[in-house]
């Protein structure tokens, strides 16, 4: 550690004749949060912010890792398209404006699907650009080794820096008594992370060269000695699974959401078990092993068909909501998945990065976005509740809503708050069809009737 700040400037140096624009993006980054950390000091702070820390929490540290995965491809000597480069920066600009100009916190907090699509594709970037030409994921392994390594060292040092900067924080604040101290420790969380930490991931980048290396050290007997261990224990757990659906599958009682979960985790660690130990593949590793890598994709198809079942049976009983089709792209998403390891292994890595950032952009993204299909479906239940209830017609003022809601039951006025309420979090492009004010499931509305 201490050797590590004594060649500091040296590893600045190096990192910013390595990536000088992804330098300016993380200066970017910092003097956004800095300005937003002094929100802090207005008790009503300007709905502009609301809209810049959105602009802040995806575009800078977004941008600057898709600048990264492009000079990674100058490195590697696989000069893009000239247009490549540019479009992709543009791209990102457009889509973190729109987002950062549609939502608000809220609704970004409620449905976060977009902004996760976004940054887990920029972050994937530096993965699949400049090994896109690789016949072999190893180096992509490598490369995923070092940046364990880049992220642990960079948190580490983060960490440390936002103690030190609190402590000073804190003797500041009982020195000069600060009537607001929440500012102090924002900036100082601030400065930690958003600087600290981009920085240090900067200067521990590896580089490409050290991905081509093939000793076989502390990471190679970790990946042996993680499927020695963890491949049986997995088995157990898919076994333990089956024995607990088997009864169901008899009785056809379907559990409310466990199951999903359990798939969930076991496809989870699944995926992780084989990305760790991806490199023993191409070794002599244990006949067992083999076999393993083929069953476990195989016995996971058999969870999965019976978590469609489980899923389709939800959406028939409850009706399509926003994180029920997600649910069902996760699952869509996982039979690719176990596709994908039954296939030739030489670029298994990359297939599932790309085949999960194509999937999420695509239900996040376009016309065809899960957000409108679920604010159609929203949308077409509240105009068959109105009907069934010989309401008035959409869409409908505060008035002749506080009317309508007055004339029924509490069961059936409870159902329209939720209803209602659903319009902010997935359907808030169709809430205009059918109100005519802003907050409909505001409780003080019924309570206010006359």
């Amino acid at each position: 550690m201490f050797h590590f700040f004594s060649i500091l400037p040296q590893k600045l140096k190096e990192a910013f004749r390595r990536f000088p624009v992804a330098f300016g993006f993380v200066a970017l980054y910092w003097i956004l949060l800095a300005i937003l950390g002094g929100v802090l000091l207005f008790d009503d702070p300007p709905k502009f912010f609301s809209h810049l820390g959105l602009f802040a929490l995806i575009y800078p540290l977004s941008a600057a890792s898709v600048e990264i995965a492009c000079r990674l491809c100058k490195e590697a000597d696989r000069a893009l398209p000239r247009y490549i480069h540019p479009g992709l920066h543009g791209l990102w600009l457009v889509l973190s404006l729109y987002l950062a100009l549609t939502y608000t916190w809220d609704q970004a907090y409620s449905q976060p699907y977009s902004f996760i699509c976004l940054l887990f594709t920029a972050f994937a970037l530096p993965f699949l650009l400049p090994f896109y030409a690789e016949e072999r994921d190893l180096k992509v392994w490598r490369f995923g080794i070092w940046m364990l390594k880049a992220i642990w060292l960079s948190l580490r040092t983060a960490f440390l820096a936002c103690l030190l900067l609190c402590l000073i924080a804190l003797a500041i604040h009982l020195l000069a008594s600060i009537s607001r101290p929440k500012f102090l420790y924002a900036e100082a969380v601030i400065l930690a992370f958003g600087g600290v930490w981009p920085l240090m991931m900067l200067c521990a980048f590896p580089r490409l060269s050290q991905c081509e290396e093939e000793k076989k050290g502390f990471a190679y007997m970790a990946a042996r000695m993680s499927s020695l261990a963890l491949l049986p224990i997995l088995c157990v757990a898919q076994l333990a699974i089956f024995i607990y659906v088997f009864p169901i599958l008899i009785t056809f009682d379907l559990p409310q959401g466990i199951f999903g979960i359990l798939t969930a985790l076991a496809m989870f660690f699944w995926l992780t078990i084989a990305g760790f130990c991806y490199p023993e593949r191409f070794q002599d590793a244990p006949k067992s092993n083999f076999t393993l890598y083929k069953i476990l994709p195989v016995s996971m198809f058999a969870l999965l068909l019976i978590t469609a079942v489980a899923i389709a049976q939800r959406l028939l009983t409850y009706g399509i909501t926003l994180k029920r089709l997600y649910l069902l792209a996760f699952h869509l998403w996982c039979y690719g998945a176990c596709i994908i390891a039954l296939l030739p292994k030489q670029k298994m890595l990359r297939r599932l990065l790309l085949s999960f950032a194509a999937v999420f952009a695509i239900c996040s993204f376009g016309p065809w976005r899960l957000q409108a299909i679920a604010g159609h479906c929203v949308f077409a239940q509240m105009e068959q509740f109105v009907q069934e209830h010989q309401g008035p017609k959409l869409p409908m003022n505060a008035e002749i809503y506080r009317q309508f809601a007055a004339s029924l039951p509490k069961e059936d006025q409870a159902h329209l708050q939720a209803l209602a309420k659903r319009f902010k979090s997935e359907a808030k492009d169709y809430a205009r069809q059918a109100f005519d004010f802003t907050e409909p499931y505001d409780p003080e509305i019924l309570q206010n009737r006359n």
